[in-house]
């Protein structure tokens, strides 16, 4: 089921979603890139709150997330970027410490919220290490109450 993270009252809403998946039963949530374009001011937390909270236990939210805490001067040009693809001038930056508050109250899987590149280290294609990327990503997992 497609929606908009900063829509979960819709998402959740979504006659099709209770059509294809059973809310009492564990699934997962995937936001992959989306919200790095999103500003404090939409409240980007809160609606990934409220999605969260409405997962059954046992359920997973992945999420990726641009981050500057190694590369700070790359930042700048990035966010330009961003601000003229979204027509915005809301700054987005967010550190690591920031995205890992997407992931209150659930149980980070191995190895935890980290550059992407650590999630499959063994690739022969991740060869580049932390300081030449600037994304990381985590799965969440919600424990039984």
């Amino acid at each position: 089921v497609a929606g908009d993270a900063l829509k979960a009252e819709e998402v959740l809403a979504d006659p099709e979603l209770r059509c294809l998946i059973d809310p009492g039963r564990p699934v997962a949530a995937l936001i992959p890139h989306a919200l790095q374009f999103t500003p404090d001011e939409d409240d980007p937390f809160k609606s990934v709150a409220l999605l969260r909270d409405s997962l059954a236990p046992g359920s997973h939210l992945v999420l990726a997330h641009v981050v500057f805490d190694t590369r700070p001067e790359v930042a700048g040009p990035i966010v330009a970027v961003y601000r003229r693809a979204l027509g915005r001038n809301e700054d987005t930056r967010r550190t690591r410490g920031q995205v890992l508050r997407f992931f209150d109250g659930l149980d980070l899987v191995d190895p935890g919220l980290v550059h992407l590149r650590h999630w499959r280290p063994d690739n022969p294609l991740t060869t580049r290490g932390p300081d030449r990327t600037w994304a990381v990503g985590g799965v969440g997992r919600k424990p039984a109450p």
